[in-house]
């Protein structure tokens, strides 16, 4: 009988240790995922921004644009701002690589009071 007790104490312990071997694992599976997740997220915003920089060198970058259609067309931007109540533009926008933090060309796209693009600047790295 107390063999009996000990296998049934044994087969009940290691089925926790299982499971909590399960929970880890399953942590991280999320934690993959969600990796995989960024660095999708980081290649889409690096695409996005080589297509504005070709669009100021090749001159199809116009003003007239909203916040959000700039959004829509290059992604997030790496920082949004009030500018100086000395500029003729109200906010600024700045892009660059995401994971580049100073060796990047970077854009600085200016919109007016109402959010419309009125200008930019764009600083290629040096």
């Amino acid at each position: 009988m107390r063999i009996l007790a000990v296998l049934i104490l044994f087969f009940l312990l290691s089925g926790c240790s299982l499971y909590q071997k399960s929970k880890a694992l399953m942590t991280l599976k999320r934690l993959g995922d969600s990796q995989q997740q960024m660095e999708k997220y980081i290649e889409e915003q690096e695409k996005l921004f080589d297509r504005l920089v070709e669009d100021i060198k090749e001159d199809r970058l116009k003003t007239g644009l909203s916040i959000e259609e700039v959004n829509r067309l290059y992604g997030d931007p790496v920082l949004k701002r009030e500018a100086p109540s000395s500029q003729p533009f109200s906010t600024i926008l700045l892009y660059r690589y995401p994971t580049r933090y100073f060796d990047s060309d970077r854009v600085y796209l200016q919109f007016d009071s109402s959010g419309i693009l009125v200008g930019w600047e764009y600083k290629p790295h040096e």
